[in-house]
């Protein structure tokens, strides 16, 4: 795919983050190999193996409230940094994750776990990912938020050369600080997806709504960025 697009300094809130070279702290999230899938688990690999997820009541959505499969895409959640789960350092992540959907909708991004993907994978041995997510499920079937900001508060994207099917999210408010990745998503369709799922991004954040007043309000996006898928 052709290299997308890298902004100008100048870039301001209207022009959305461009992917660029992922940084040190954030290498340790991604394969050794670049073809290698994250293998399953019932949850985000950052997140302890103990933790009782259920018990975290995080927002429900049905998967039809997130957008046609065709306005979806299927990722891996290996990393997601969330203000309820203490996580530890990145560096600890192991190469795992949980099946989940990602999505613009309503100027904002959301990042939604399939409960009866979780379901199935609870309580087992994390495996391979290749019989998960190769349909549209049950549209109407629960989905479990990990994520979901305003558009405006993604504060860049960015992927490295050896694993361009991986898009690191750095997002303004998360937590341990703004300089950890709060979402690292293995796209299950490949570097294509992560193409798309960009081009996608930039249609939107210009029409993201503003924060509510007594916010910061919506920032200039930071525009050193380098293009590396």
């Amino acid at each position: 795919p052709s290299a997308a697009p890298s902004p100008s300094s100048s870039s301001t809130a209207a022009a959305a983050p461009a992917p660029a070279r992922a940084p040190a702290s954030a290498r340790s999230a991604g394969p050794a190999d670049a073809e290698r899938v994250p293998s399953l688990r019932d949850r985000p690999g950052n997140w302890p193996p103990g933790l009782d997820v259920a018990a975290l009541r995080l927002p429900r959505r049905s998967i039809a409230e997130l957008g046609p499969l065709s306005g979806r895409w299927l990722c891996i959640a290996v990393v997601v940094r969330h203000p309820l789960v203490d996580t530890g350092p990145n560096s600890s992540t192991p190469w795992q994750g949980c099946p989940c959907s990602l999505a613009i909708a309503g100027g904002r991004l959301l990042c939604a776990a399939d409960l009866a993907f979780v379901g199935d994978l609870a309580g087992t041995a994390a495996g391979s990912a290749g019989a998960a997510l190769d349909g549209d499920g049950d549209a109407g079937a629960p989905a479990m938020l990990l994520c979901d900001v305003v558009v405006v508060d993604v504060l860049k994207v960015t992927s490295k050369k050896q694993a361009p099917e991986v898009l690191v999210f750095y997002l303004r408010g998360t937590p341990g600080g703004e300089d950890q990745p709060g979402l690292v998503l293995h796209f299950r369709a490949g570097p294509e997806a992560v193409q798309a799922f960009v081009r996608r991004l930039r249609t939107a954040y210009p029409i993201a709504p503003s924060k509510p007043a007594g916010g910061a309000g919506a920032e200039a996006v930071p525009g050193e960025a380098s293009a590396a898928v």
